[in-house]
């Protein structure tokens, strides 16, 4: 179940707020982030290191297969399209 909450924003934060597709789902993952204590600089850097790792692949097929999975990751927005 959704609760409603009101947030405050200035004229140039709304702005901001405008031009994003989904700023209450922005607004929940933040949450979640801080909530969990995610380090977002860590989680980059472990991206960015596993995308050099798979780029170094010498075996293509595996790199591609690795490449279509995450894509196919990325285009799942509910918990069911995970399951």
């Amino acid at each position: 179940m959704k609760v409603q909450k009101i947030v405050s924003l200035t004229p140039e934060t709304m702005e901001i707020a405008q031009k994003m597709d989904n700023f209450s789902g922005w607004v929940r993952r933040m949450l979640w982030i801080k909530e969990n204590d995610i380090d977002t600089v860590k989680t980059v850097q472990r991206y960015q290191a596993l995308v050099r790792t798979i780029a170094d692949l010498e075996d293509k097929e595996l790199q591609q297969s690795i490449m279509n999975s995450y894509s196919e990751n990325l285009n799942q927005k509910k918990l069911e399209d995970f399951e």
